[in-house]
């Protein structure tokens, strides 16, 4: 069950400081050469040939296996090329508090390989990559606001991704989805003898889905955490539990009992007819938590997301209503800017009655019960009348850009021009929708979908 209202801001209100939208924190992480050296990866064993990479990928699809490579020990994209992420030791000043001996890692797929072949994120040899802080890995007794852990997201798609992450969290928080909380952060980094507190830009703060996360949101820690990467959404993969485990990285002990249920909600999805999946699904599924998760994607046509890739999303299983959720992560190419799919144009009219690109069997069936896509499409009508509108968002997209436009100046001209044409609709680099020109057209092309004047447009995976 997830908390809301007044349960859920008691229990987060030692940590609420961190994720204020009107503020930029200073944070400095300093380290000793030697744990700088055990973040890097072996760079002599990177392939960075991002057409290998994809050609393995397709290989491993076809083959159905986990969207993992041999050649790491982490999933996704940057695992095809061969990086590892391994901690060191750091202390951390965050504003004027220092927590000394904390966990330090790079993190990430794309932000990663960005991070590495972007010459204009970083400064030399110090490239500007996203970062995951442990508070308490060697240190047990210890966290920051109640987190044990926090997210420094590069913004490598373009800076003025910090604001498509920000605003996207806090929409999805307003629509009643539980989901992380994102702030913003100027970030320097300082290598004792060797590097001065070197300026590595704008990050974003974002929250840690772990246990500390369930027990605020939905009141437990006991639940299944899993964080899907894999070629397919929910696949019936057998009646072994050990053939699961690689395609969905349990992010907590997994009980015989959970893994046998995930087993049982593929096999529902996948094999049943229609009477027995209408008649089963809502002993499985959350149905309205869900429908509200895919109204808010399909607003900010969320495509690098459960929508298409099968990625950027946790599931949870509550360990009391035995009911599966869906968490949203990694929202920094919402609001249409996931170039990889469609154009600009279709996806600013991504359709509501098939807003997924690529086969997604659980998105099919529970729209295709008439009572879900009723439920769903209220949903959509009412974010649009209270937290989707132009004129609102308008008013939180200025006063980011106020508060963080000197922010990026910092690091230098060549990304303060990527932030002002892609704000401005001016940007040629990339194939991102200006947030603002994305804005007003989606507004407008699912209300004309909604009243049935427009039937939107489906965006086929290439």
């Amino acid at each position: 069950m997830y908390l809301s209202g007044n349960a859920q801001s008691q229990i987060t209100s030692e940590s609420e400081e961190i994720f204020d939208l009107k503020k930029v924190w200073e944070v400095n992480l300093k380290l000793e050469p030697e744990e700088w050296e055990k973040l890097q990866p072996n760079w002599e064993d990177l392939d960075l040939n991002i057409g290998t990479a994809f050609r393995k990928i397709i290989m491993d699809s076809f083959m159905r296996k986990p969207f993992r490579s041999s050649l790491s020990s982490r999933p996704g994209l940057a695992g095809y090329m061969g990086f590892n992420h391994q901690y060191g030791t750091a202390d951390v000043i965050f504003g004027d508090k220092i927590i000394k001996n904390v966990g330090l890692r790079y993190k990430g797929n794309g932000s990663a390989m960005m991070a590495v072949m972007d010459s204009n994120l970083g400064f030399g040899s110090v490239r500007k990559f996203s970062f995951k802080i442990d508070f308490n890995k060697y240190n047990q007794n210890q966290d920051f606001g109640g987190l044990i852990k926090i997210n420094l997201n590069n913004n490598s798609e373009n800076p003025s991704s910090s604001i498509r992450e920000s605003l996207s969290y806090a929409i999805f928080r307003r629509a009643g989805v539980p989901c992380s909380r994102a702030g913003f952060a100027k970030v320097y980094l300082s290598i004792n003898s060797q590097v001065e507190k070197i300026y590595l830009g704008l990050y974003n703060l974002v929250e840690q889905v772990d246990k500390r996360f369930l027990a605020d949101r939905f009141g437990s820690r006991k639940g299944m955490l899993l964080k899907p990467s894999t070629f397919g959404a929910f696949k019936y993969l057998g009646e072994n539990w050990e053939s699961y485990k690689a395609h969905y990285n349990p992010k907590t002990d997994v009980t015989p009992e959970q893994g046998r249920r995930l087993i049982e909600f593929t096999k529902l999805i996948q094999q049943s007819n229609d009477q027995t999946f209408k008649q089963k699904i809502e002993s499985f599924l959350d149905t309205d938590a869900f429908l509200r998760f895919m109204a808010v994607n399909v607003l900010l046509s969320n495509l690098d997301s459960y929508l298409g890739s099968n990625q950027n999303h946790y599931v949870y299983l509550d360990p009391v209503t035995q009911k599966f959720q869906l968490i949203p992560w990694d929202l920094d190419i919402s609001f249409g800017a996931f170039g990889l799919v469609g154009t600009p144009e279709s996806r600013r009219d991504l359709s509501i009655h098939r807003p997924h690109h690529g086969q997604n069997r659980l998105i099919e069936r529970v729209l295709g019960i008439a009572k879900y896509k009723k439920e769903y499409q209220n949903h959509l009508r009412k974010y649009l009348d209270a937290i989707f509108t132009q004129e609102k968002l308008y008013l939180e997209i200025d006063s980011m850009i106020d508060l963080l436009y000197p922010v990026v100046a910092l690091e230098g001209k060549e990304m303060l021009r990527r932030f002002e044409q892609s704000l401005n609709g001016t940007s040629t680099w990339d194939r991102s929708n200006p947030i603002k020109q994305f804005i007003k057209g989606r507004c407008r092309s699912v209300k004309d979908q909604l009243e049935g004047t427009s039937k939107g447009e489906i965006i086929y995976t290439r």
